[in-house]
């Protein structure tokens, strides 16, 4: 016996069940979605111990409310959310999507989402965060042990002002020297004294503005910038990347006040002064900018004469506002378009930071200027180094000796000449040429060395871009397996810590010019999947890489499958229709054997699929449309509503859930010659590019007419 259940999807406004003390509030729900690539995750045992021992206080209609009631706090969205326990109840409660984030920011994705949505279940483990809407019926309940390590909660209400948080915990503070410390900023130049304290009520501080952030030195930087004059103090986020820009009181004492109940990955950092991170030359530190000789431009126009000046010579400038700026250019060009309000003659660009500090110079020094002649000032030539710290800053000019002693151990060197690196090895390279590079998912141009044993390569090397990518190998300090699949087999060290030593193994001693497996895990009304399918599959694999790839469809995904008293239930995650549709998928998979023939057909179910095609319609439609004959097409369909069609679904769901070493955490999932790693799946988006990379042997065809592609589309942006 074989049985579905089914999961109803219903759209309905949850702003009704939403209690807010701003009326502004739902404005801001369009901030900041949660995203898979910048996902830093963080313990949350606190959720768990939500009874703490603090008092817990909670104010609704004077009533004092049970544990099932918790706080958290939303740096994306900066406000307060107060959650109840509620279990999801798969059969009355609307799912919506997935997402894989951290509690917070899984919050902020359901807040922001178009569709409403009041109930998450989130896997602090797994990063999995399971969007639903439940009907306005709320009754709260206590955690179950029945629901294994997932966290199922439904959102009460937001606040801005967290002392109107009805749910939240009393929290003493005490200020102590040990949270202090001193951080150097180099967008700046600066040094900035700093006191950590956990999130409490922002401490009594006003908000300034909320900034995206990804680090505490830039957070810092654009508070210690004059574009915010009274900030003083910060809320930084660095597993959200978000930073609260504040200003305190300096007479305000307090450290004490309410707080969320589970922990805030936000920080409070309160800044106490900053000082120049450098000590000026002896005797007079200002040159005379009219003795510099300039570097003269033609900008729209403009005239432009660039002067490259120390960087200690700022004393002599006001500083503006601080941008984020890709490169120097950028930084020259937003100087020049704010002269007439800012009168901007001066800017610093940091590399380290990418960003661009304008300056106005004062008066007695300044140049003369005009809206069609611009002498412009730029501060900073050289590098800095230090010993101790082991860093190395793009800062300012050294003395007539090359050398200046400043804070911190810095000492800087000047750079007066440079030649090209292994000058005689490259005497007689061929010209460079341009080569995909799937760890950027560029095209970068590359030269190639006549001498083949070099200091950063092997000769067991495989591929061009396998050499390329060495020397990211050797500076990698983290994760042994943070480097690209294609040098997995380069190193059986690599290979034992990424768990692909035996599939490396068999790599190795294959045969050269051997297809390459490929297969996806997936499930047919993934939006994701889809177009996973149409685009990346159908536009780039299918028609490059069919003489050198093996393709592999698994339609189940995240469904999931019990058995009771010898019957077994897939539940689908996108209900009955998608559990059709996947047995649909897997028989046509089965009947018609050979790729060729059952992709095409695939790739109009799932093209049917997206525009809410009926499985039945849809079948009928694309069986005419790649001219199937009678009897394959009656086959298809009698075995996607018979147990043939049952026991195929059941044999994809064995391989999906055994897939080795990593299981699979969400769809579309990829697998290579039967080896499944998360670290896999951030090669989706440039796949083609690593399938060329990995393979073994001659080029295939399709790589260099998709180079020669990627060429022409280069050629035609320049």
């Amino acid at each position: 016996m074989f049985k579905q259940t089914e999961m109803n999807y219903a759209r309905t406004s949850v702003f009704s069940n939403f209690a807010t003390n701003d009326n502004n509030y739902k404005q801001t729900f369009e901030l900041m979605p949660c995203e898979f690539s910048k996902v830093v995750c963080s313990s949350y045992d606190t959720m768990l111990k939500q009874c703490s021992v603090l008092a817990i206080i909670c104010f609704i209609n004077c009533h004092l409310i049970s544990c099932s009631w918790m706080s958290i706090y939303i740096p994306k969205m900066d406000v307060t959310c107060v959650l109840t326990a509620k279990i999801v109840d798969y059969d009355k409660d609307s799912y919506i999507r997935r997402v894989y984030c951290s509690m917070e920011s899984c919050v902020a994705a359901c807040l922001s989402h178009s569709t409403s949505c009041n109930l998450i279940k989130y896997s602090p483990f797994t990063k999995v965060c399971d969007l639903y809407f439940a009907n306005a019926t709320r009754h709260i309940v206590y955690p179950s042990d029945k629901i294994g390590q997932s966290m199922h909660f439904q959102l009460q209400s937001c606040h801005k002002n967290i002392s109107t948080l009805p749910a939240g915990m009393v929290v003493q503070s005490k200020l102590q020297n040990n949270n202090s410390a001193i951080i150097h900023i180099p967008s700046t130049h600066k040094n900035c004294g700093s006191l950590w304290l956990p999130f409490v009520e922002n401490y009594h501080a006003e908000r300034i503005q909320l900034i995206a952030a990804s680090s505490l030195k830039r957070c810092i930087a654009f508070c210690e910038a004059p574009t915010y004059t009274s900030c003083n103090s910060v809320l930084f986020s660095a597993q959200e990347g978000t930073c609260l820009l504040l200003f305190r009181s300096i007479r305000t004492q307090l450290f004490n006040g309410i707080a969320p109940t589970i922990q805030s990955s936000a920080l409070f950092v309160a800044i106490l002064a900053c000082n120049d991170d450098f000590d000026p030359p002896f005797g007079n530190a200002i040159p005379n900018f009219r003795l510099i000789v300039p570097t003269a431009y033609s900008i729209s126009n403009i005239k432009v004469s660039l002067y490259r000046v120390h960087f200690y010579a700022t004393t002599a400038a006001i500083r503006l506002r601080l941008w984020d700026t890709a490169n120097e250019f950028e930084c020259l060009m937003i100087c020049l378009d704010k002269f007439l309000a800012d009168y901007c003659d001066g800017f610093y660009f940091s590399y380290e930071e990418k960003t661009c500090l304008t300056f106005r110079i004062r008066e007695e020094y300044a140049l003369p200027n005009s809206q069609h002649d611009r002498h412009i000032i730029r501060f900073a030539v050289g590098i800095a180094y230090s010993k101790e710290k082991k860093a190395c800053l793009i800062a300012v000019n050294g003395n007539n000796d090359d050398e200046v002693l400043l804070n911190g151990g810095y000492h800087f060197l000047t750079l007066h000449n440079c030649s090209k690196d292994r000058e005689v090895e490259r005497a007689h390279n061929d010209p460079p040429e341009l080569h995909a590079f799937p760890l950027l998912d560029e095209i970068c141009l590359v030269e190639f060395y006549k001498p083949l044993v070099l200091s950063s390569c092997f000769h067991l090397m495989l591929s061009v871009s396998g050499c390329l990518l060495l020397w990211f190998l050797t500076i990698s300090t983290s994760d042994g397996c943070n480097i690209p699949p294609a040098l997995w087999c380069n190193s059986e060290k690599v290979a034992t810590e990424c768990e692909v030593l035996d599939s490396c193994l068999n790599y190795n001693t294959t045969q050269l010019n051997k297809k390459i497996k490929l297969t996806l895990l997936y499930e047919t009304l993934c939006p994701d999947c889809q177009e996973f399918i149409l685009n990346t599959l159908q536009r780039y694999v299918w028609k490059y890489g069919q003489d050198f790839v093996e393709l592999n469809l698994i339609p189940y995904g995240n469904a999931r499958r019990t058995k009771l008293n010898n019957t077994w239930t897939i539940q689908c995650q996108h209900g009955p229709v998608e559990c059709a549709l996947n047995k649909l998928h897997g028989c046509a998979i089965s009947k018609l054997v050979y790729v060729e023939k059952w992709f095409p057909l695939i790739v109009c179910l799932e093209e049917a699929a997206k525009l809410k095609m009926d499985p039945d319609t849809a079948f009928l439609l694309c069986s005419k449309k790649k001219k199937l004959n009678q009897t394959l097409s009656i086959a298809i369909y009698k075995c996607a509503y018979s147990i043939e069609g049952d026991l195929i679904q059941l044999q994809m769901a064995e391989i999906t859930e055994n897939v080795k070493p990593h299981p699979h955490y969400f769809v579309p999932w990829i697998l290579i010659n039967d080896v499944s790693t998360a670290q896999l799946q951030t090669f989706q988006n440039g796949l083609f590019n690593f399938l060329c990379d990995w393979h073994r042997g001659s080029v295939p065809k399709g790589c260099a007419d998709y180079s020669n592609l990627l060429k022409q589309r280069k050629n035609l942006q320049v």
